[in-house]
């Protein structure tokens, strides 16, 4: 047999001619049995609920009083109206059985809207008051970069380290905001750093824990339980401070997971830019995704059906519709005949809280009681006002406490007033996503300028090129070759040019007028390829001395027009950029004296 429950919600609402006023909101579970009842005409008190309200009579329990409710004479576009319940819900209407659906295992995905626009407005306001003077922010080189951009930059992840090579620094970038966007190391799935994310907070073994809290009643016993949280905190943790206990956390075992977390990302501005990007980017494409030059049209997916909305889901869409919701007798207004309770709470103390709950004292003729619920309601009343008691300080006479909430760009050195709230007049969304664009192709140039990518599988780079891309590896270089490489080598007495540079007098050589084989050698001498980095001219083998320049210390033919390869050398760090007459001279030096 068919079931119903009907959930009486009771909402104080102010006043009206100096009477108190409530709404009931109605809130229907019906419950069929079987397939056959799945339908609105299983149950008949729904068929035409305006007239079954009518004839219910109801009271509201004030602490130990109970007063009666009168219906209030609404307006007569707002009466409830039976031919537009009918036709919103007509009998043969599709219902569908109750299934209690367990939130507790979902994953809260969202971002600190605060705190994304909070960073985008102050930096956008330093950026554009620059740029007001007809010059954008410079980004190369890095040497000359804008302090400004530099720094918004740097709040947001891009960092660099410097090596030492021999008698030199080299400064070289970290792995910025793209390490987010790695692909999986084998085939599908997940990113690796979304992986350590999830593991950490979005599951079961959750290392953030949410409180339930109970309200405090008299004569009610408070209970405080935890949950895991499957979901991240707004704002970023200090590694540090959570690990020193400055940051409370209720398990301590919890302490050291929830600073591994945190130390994933470099700052605030990194972290709430990662869960912006992060909630938009939900999936990741897949191999055959990445292969597909355009997209097709062969073995498409078939279009979606469209849902087929039951009696609650259309009841719920209703829910941002009061005066729909008043005509179809879901929300009714009240007044109290007696004023009495709350007037006496109100003598006691301003303001005068309490609980209010509803009860039915007439079921009327086609109304059934038996699956009938009845929650209580805080409430808070003034001289002027009678609504529900807030929970926490946002709210202030039933309403959101905007004070000091502006957009104004406060200067630094003067202290903003505090407020929950704050003014924004841009697009949250828009600005969020262009910000992660922007950022991701700063950080690629910076690293273009460096000639390395940086990647979360290499946070200390192997290998390197300098500003000239002709250095060979650094990082593998022990400190006792750079420093026999980096020390200084016996000048050499300069040698005659036998060999012409270019083919008109007196023009400067240029690296295209260089010869097109290694150290001047003919075209009959024997090159072999490359093998990679450290490699050197074969030359010597056909009897021609190798380039003089640099010595061991370069890793490649200085022409590069030939990569020819005898054997590798340890790497060393890149004296000075030669001049190109200088290079010519020795090659043609070295040609010669052959």
């Amino acid at each position: 047999m068919a079931k119903q429950n009907i959930l009486w919600s009771v909402i104080p609402h102010g006043r009206i001619d100096g009477r108190w006023r409530v709404s009931i909101v109605v809130s229907p579970r019906l419950e069929p049995d079987s397939a056959s009842e799945q339908q609105l005409g299983s149950f008949p008190e729904w068929l035409d609920w305006p007239r079954t309200v009518q004839g219910i009579g109801f009271a509201l329990r004030i602490g130990a009083s109970t007063v009666r409710l009168k219906p209030l004479a609404a307006d007569p576009q707002l009466a409830p109206d039976s031919a537009l319940w009918q036709h919103l819900f007509p009998e043969t209407l599709f219902v569908s059985g109750y299934v209690f659906r367990d939130f507790s295992r979902v994953n809260l995905r969202s971002y600190p809207l605060r705190n994304v626009l909070g960073f985008v407005r102050r930096h956008y306001q330093s950026l554009s008051l620059q740029a007001g003077g007809g010059e954008h922010p410079r980004l190369l080189p890095r040497r000359k970069a804008d302090p400004t951009l530099k720094g918004m930059l740097a709040e947001l992840g891009t960092r660099t380290q410097k090596f030492p090579v021999g008698d030199r620094t080299m400064e070289l970038p970290l792995p910025g905001f793209d390490r987010f966007h790695e692909r999986p190391r084998q085939g599908d799935g997940p990113r690796p750093h979304e992986v350590a994310v999830n593991k950490a907070v979005f599951g079961p073994g959750s290392c953030f824990k949410g409180r339930v809290e109970w309200p405090k009643e008299p004569g009610h016993k408070t209970r405080d339980t935890s949950f895991p949280l499957r979901a991240l905190p707004a704002d970023w943790q200090d590694p540090a401070r959570i690990r020193d206990g400055s940051i409370p956390v209720a398990n301590a075992a919890e302490r050291e997971r929830r600073a591994q977390l945190m130390e994933q990302f470099s700052g605030p501005s990194e972290y709430a830019m990662w869960q912006a990007d992060r909630f938009y980017q939900r999936t990741v494409p897949t191999t055959e995704q990445l292969a597909m030059r355009r997209p097709g049209f062969e073995n498409m997916a078939p279009a979606p059906e469209p849902p087929q909305w039951d009696f609650h889901q259309r009841v719920a869409s209703y829910g941002d519709h009061p005066q729909l919701l008043r005509r179809l007798g879901l929300v009714l207004d009240c007044v109290l005949e007696d004023d009495a309770p709350i007037d006496q709470a109100l003598d006691a103390a301003i303001p005068a809280t309490g609980l209010m709950q509803l009860q039915i004292e007439s079921p009327g003729q086609h109304h059934l009681v038996g699956g009938d619920r009845f929650p209580r309601t805080a409430w808070l009343a003034t001289k002027d006002r009678f609504l529900p008691r807030p929970r926490s300080e946002d709210h202030a006479d039933g309403l959101l406490r905007l004070l000091h909430a502006n957009d104004s760009h406060v200067p630094g050195d003067q202290d903003k007033e505090p407020s929950a709230f704050d003014v924004y007049q841009l697009d949250p969304d828009g600005a969020a996503l262009k910000t992660v664009d922007f950022l991701l192709s700063a950080q690629r140039l910076v690293g273009k300028h460096w000639n390395w990518v940086p990647t979360a599988r290499s946070p200390t780079p192997p290998a390197t090129t300098s500003r000239w891309r002709r250095c060979a590896p650094v990082a593998s270089v022990s400190p006792a070759t750079a420093a026999r490489h980096s020390s200084p080598r016996r000048p050499q007495p300069p040698r005659r040019t036998t060999t012409p540079s270019s083919s008109r007098p007196g023009r400067r050589p240029t690296w295209s007028s260089m010869p097109k084989t290694c150290c001047a050698a003919t075209a009959s001498t024997s090159m072999t390829p490359a093998t990679g980095a450290g490699a050197r001219c074969s030359s010597a083998s056909a009897g021609i001395r190798p380039c003089p320049r640099r010595g061991r210390a370069h890793a490649t033919c200085h022409c590069r027009r030939t990569r020819a390869t005898s054997r590798a050398h340890p790497p060393a760090a890149p004296p000075p950029r030669p001049t190109t007459s200088t290079c010519t001279r020795r090659c043609s030096a070295g040609a010669a004296g052959a």
